[in-house]
């Protein structure tokens, strides 16, 4: 009996390896806390993924025409609950996909993670997403002129050994030689919107407390230019000079900045900052960060699908732009040749929100 031999193509793939050069113009894509909010999420998804068609010419290079973003980070609560297949699968690995092959025809970019309360192993095992790290939430990697490092916001009895990791990492000639040091942190050090309930009668005010008590100082001290969050359900971005920075973080400062002596110190120093900013330059919107009071770029940008926040519960005297209402994400370009770090923030309708520069 002669039997015909058949072959069947399932799936074909294309991935375009985009290496770390300095000296190459990379796109990063950025999203956070899309959780429970799946037709919110397409929505998102699809924009960051047709958004070549509106994003300026100049920063597009070759490669931009077959994979944009080259790169994406996800700030975290990506899914409600860490153990659940189901959840990863219908709330994050379908929508990525799906968006991508309709959209470009191939698979998504490589993805950086930093775990979010909601994906919070609390058996700190992190079998899905951590692989030869083997639960170690924090990580580092160079792309491009950008050195990054992923941090747990509540990495539970590893904490001390999260913070020596980081000393460590922040005295590495990789960290001290980027053009860019940008840390990669779910829980915001510094919120101002959430359920004023939850925040006050439930404690919740002080989840952030081992980010701003102990992460931030760290961080501060060894020169980080940009600190990218979730959690908070709105977009947030403001320059935090290192003398606000320990004004905040003070020893007998509490987590809460509701007493009017607070906010009131705080807003002198940031406001002062502000006017000289204005007399440096006409372009408030690029920061030459070499010439500046040395502080560093706070960003939020929690709103990738999950329920937006609306209430005010704090006011740390220190953002620039909020806004309120509408989903979002981010996108960073990495631009060499001018030393420059070129941010762009998107509603779901691929509309303009937020813009800034950082120059070195």
């Amino acid at each position: 009996m002669d039997y015909e031999k058949r072959t069947w193509l399932y799936l074909k793939n294309e991935f375009f390896w985009v290496g770390d050069s300095k000296n190459e113009t990379l796109h990063i894509g950025l999203i956070s806390d899309n959780q429970a909010g799946v037709r919110a999420f397409m929505g998102i998804l699809h924009s960051l993924v047709n958004l070549p068609a509106s994003y300026p010419s100049q920063y597009l290079t070759r490669s931009s025409a077959k994979v944009f973003p080259h790169y994406l980070i996800h700030v975290g609560d990506a899914v409600q609950s860490y153990d659940s297949l189901d959840e990863w699968q219908t709330e994050f690995a379908d929508p990525l996909s799906y968006a991508w092959s309709s959209g470009q025809g191939n698979s998504p970019p490589p993805i950086l993670y930093a775990h979010g309360n909601h994906d919070q192993d609390i058996n700190s095992r992190y079998i899905y997403t951590t692989g030869e790290r083997q639960g170690k939430n924090w990580f580092s990697t160079t792309l491009g002129a950008a050195h990054l490092v992923v941090l747990d916001s509540q990495p539970l009895a590893q904490a001390e050994t999260q913070l020596d990791w980081l000393r460590r990492e922040t005295h590495m000639e990789a960290w001290m030689q980027a053009s860019f040091r940008i840390a990669i942190v779910h829980i915001a050090p510094f919120i101002e919107y959430w359920d004023p309930r939850a925040w006050e009668e439930l404690g919740e005010k002080y989840w952030g407390k081992y980010v701003q008590t102990k992460l931030v100082p760290i961080l501060m001290d060894s020169g980080v230019d940009l600190i990218i969050s979730g959690h908070q359900h709105i977009y947030s971005r403001g320059w935090m000079s290192n003398e606000v920075g320990k004004e905040l973080i003070k020893d007998e400062f509490d987590i809460s900045m509701n007493s009017s002596d607070k906010r009131q110190r705080v807003r002198v120093i940031a406001n002062s900052w502000k006017q000289n900013r204005v007399l440096q330059g006409k372009d408030n919107l690029t920061y030459y960060i070499d010439h500046l009071q040395k502080g560093a770029m706070m960003t939020v940008i929690g709103g990738a699908g999950g329920e937006l926040d609306s209430k005010q519960v704090e006011d740390w005297g220190f953002y620039e732009k909020t806004v309120l209402g509408q989903h979002h994400f981010a996108m960073i370009t990495l631009n060499n040749e001018e030393s420059r770090l070129i941010w762009r923030a998107y509603d779901a309708n691929s509309q303009l929100i937020d813009k800034f520069d950082l120059i070195r």
